[in-house]
């Protein structure tokens, strides 16, 4: 009853503005020191699996090696070559800082075994090809489900967009002439387009390249996203990454380029 009668309006709260200035202050802080910590937390993460990672695969090539000293069916003179590039891998790897490194190091070594393998007869091809499935079937078996990831990636943007349609189809069917023919329909479109689509098209590109791992796949979208936006686009770099993204999907990496550069690069510093 007395409450219904006192007059709310005559009330006066006096708020202190420093000390609401404070306690924001104080608390936009615990905000930051969150994020920061979340952040390097994630990083130390990252970095504590890679480090698993190396020693895992060092270690693979160390029993490898100890393999080779006592396999019967190849020569002394082959079980020395095939040693010195396990040795030099394992080198390579202790020397990698990253992930991306470290793949790379696997690529050149996985070449130079395939090519050691070409130049044997066929017993000691076949040791090698076994010698090759232990050391990199981890591997091959992650960049496969990278590239399948990526692929797939790729489709759900273009397919979201009626321009982009056409080519998601084409490479879901993994036909070769049916994706050339996509990409040359989508260089004309793109002359015909609004400024608007270019945008919307630049934008489904760019964000499929932000999803995706593989490095000659995410520079190609890069560059189609910036091309697009310009009215253009380079068709055939862009079914070149593709279709080498594809053949990783399938598991057919060895005869990637990507793989018989990595190698020469090697050679050239060796």
């Amino acid at each position: 009853k007395h409450i219904r009668k006192f007059d709310f309006k005559k009330l006066k709260i006096e708020v202190d503005k420093r000390e609401v200035f404070k306690s924001f202050v104080i608390l936009l802080i615990c905000l930051l020191t969150m994020t920061i910590k979340t952040d390097a937390t994630i990083k130390a993460k990252d970095l504590k699996l890679f480090e698993v990672y190396k020693e895992e695969t060092i270690e693979t090539f160390e029993e490898e090696v100890e393999k080779i000293d006592e396999n019967e069916k190849i020569s002394k003179e082959e079980k020395e070559a095939l040693k010195k590039i396990l040795e030099d891998t394992k080198k390579d790897i202790l020397e990698v800082e990253n992930k991306e490194e470290l793949d790379k190091a696997l690529e050149r070594s996985e070449l130079k075994l395939k090519e050691k393998e070409e130049e044997l007869k066929e017993e000691e091809k076949s040791e090698v090809k076994s010698l090759k499935d232990r050391l990199f079937e981890k591997f091959n078996n992650e960049k496969k489900e990278k590239a399948e990831n990526d692929l797939n990636n790729l489709m759900n943007e273009l397919v979201k967009k009626e321009e982009g349609k056409e080519l998601a189809n084409a490479i879901l069917s993994e036909d070769e002439k049916e994706l050339e023919e996509a990409l040359a329909n989508l260089r004309e479109d793109i002359k015909n387009m609004s400024p608007n689509e270019l945008n919307q098209l630049s934008k489904a590109l760019e964000k499929a390249a932000s999803e995706t791992e593989g490095s000659e796949l995410k520079e190609a979208l890069e560059e189609a996203s910036k091309d697009v936006k310009k009215g253009e686009i380079d068709a055939s770099k862009l079914k070149e990454a593709i279709t080498k993204t594809q053949e990783k999907a399938k598991g057919d990496s060895e005869g990637s380029e990507e793989g018989e550069e990595a190698g020469e690069t090697s050679g050239e510093g060796d």
